[in-house]
């Protein structure tokens, strides 16, 4: 925590920001991490565990590809840098897993959370990745808010053809 902390220092100056939200939502996933891993090799071919490491592939394939177009790779083109080196977009972004939801980032990390519950689920991991659910859901709302006065008319025309984290749900 002390490390992601001090990573993490800007956040704490604007907590109406989704990156103070971010932090404490980061904080949270290190402690589901921690607290599953002993279950993570486990029974490996139960049917929760395959599960699990179904959720953590798209975590992972999901966070990367999202990361990626944010970067500046791929379709996007250029970005900057705000705060702990976390990347925005210079224009807005609609490709790539973007096309689909507008926080695939934030989707990876709450597949992650439930992902890794699942290894060692317990009342604690559960109730952690819960919270962790629900920061990350704060931080893509306040996200969404910085990005209507950022993209004004646009971002609100994207919101209506493009759901929040779920496609075609939510």
């Amino acid at each position: 925590s002390l490390i992601l902390a001090a990573l993490s220092w800007r956040a704490f100056a604007d907590r109406t920001s989704s990156r103070f939200a971010l932090f404490l939502a980061e904080v949270t996933l290190w402690a589901v991490l921690v607290m599953s891993s002993p279950g993570w090799f486990r029974n490996v071919f139960s049917v929760l565990q395959i599960f699990s490491w179904i959720l953590l592939t798209v975590s992972r394939v999901l966070g990367l590809s999202g990361f990626y177009v944010l970067s500046g790779g791929g379709w996007l083109g250029k970005s900057r840098r705000v705060g702990a080196g976390i990347p925005h977009a210079a224009t807005l972004v609609m490709a790539g897993p973007y096309k689909f939801i507008r926080h695939p980032v934030y989707m990876a990390l709450i597949l992650l959370g439930w992902g890794a519950a699942l290894k060692a689920l317990s009342f604690s991991s559960f109730v952690l990745a819960v919270i962790a659910t629900g920061l990350l859901y704060y931080c893509s709302y306040l996200e969404e808010l910085e990005n209507l006065e950022r993209f004004g008319n646009e971002y609100d025309r994207y919101m209506e053809t493009t759901r929040m984290l779920v496609p075609g749900v939510f």
